[in-house]
């Protein structure tokens, strides 16, 4: 239960990160396209570094890489 409640927390974070860069490059279309793909690319290998197995996910796994992109995506953020 903790760990579902800090994965929540992390992927807000995660989201409202990305959401504001994805703002702040409103008027750089090929650095929005990138940033997306770049998004989608490292969800893909996220995913995949944190399978166990075909039905089984390392939650904490899931939470650290989380919060790690949470913060590169902050560090992008200019306020």
């Amino acid at each position: 239960i903790c760990v579902r409640s800090e994965m929540a927390s992390q992927d807000a974070r995660l989201n409202n990160a990305y959401q504001q860069v994805m703002r702040q490059l409103a008027t750089k279309n090929a650095e929005r396209l990138a940033l997306r793909s770049e998004q989608r690319s490292w969800l893909k290998a996220r995913d995949y570094e944190c399978k166990v197995d075909q039905e089984t996910i390392n939650n904490s796994c899931l939470v650290a890489k989380t919060a790690v992109r949470a913060d590169e995506l902050e560090s992008m953020i200019r306020f």
